[in-house]
């Protein structure tokens, strides 16, 4: 069995990218929004949601960042090696998915652009204050001033 750290961090990153898209994108909001049960649960958790994406790409064999050497081996062996690869890359996805999730939320808000404020909504500067009575500071309290 050998781990491969290069398809490891593309597990974590399409596992994170993919639910990001699906349980919490703006542009899916309609989708997710309306979900209940187990499927909401599923959608609000990235390990869990990690687990499935991470055994799918497992079973598609798209990302395999556990492989094992099953070279001679008889096709029920083949077949055990494909279930253990499977199940452990679903394993994997439970940690990796928010890890990476995190890391793509953080770059997403540090990335942000900012709205500049316009001359026209800027706020007006307060007026000065012609009541000199008006307490302003402890110090300024009428209570405190020497006679």
């Amino acid at each position: 069995m050998i781990l491969d750290l290069t398809q490891l961090a593309l597990l974590g990153i399409l596992c994170a990218s993919i639910h990001w898209l699906v349980a919490r994108s703006e542009i899916a909001k309609p989708f997710w929004s309306r979900t209940s049960g187990w499927l909401a649960k599923l959608l609000a958790c990235a390990g869990c949601s990690g687990f499935w994406l991470g055994a799918i790409s497992g079973v598609t064999n798209l990302v395999a960042p556990v492989a094992f050497n099953a070279v001679g081996s008889p096709t029920w062996l083949s077949f055990g090696f494909l279930v253990a690869q499977t199940f452990i890359t679903g394993v994997l996805g439970i940690f990796v998915t928010p890890i990476f999730e995190s890391l793509l939320l953080w770059g997403l808000s540090a990335s942000a652009l900012q709205d500049d404020v316009d001359e026209d909504d800027a706020p007006e500067p307060a007026a000065p204050r012609l009541n000199q009575d008006a307490i302003d500071t402890p110090v300024s309290n009428p209570s405190r001033r020497r006679p």
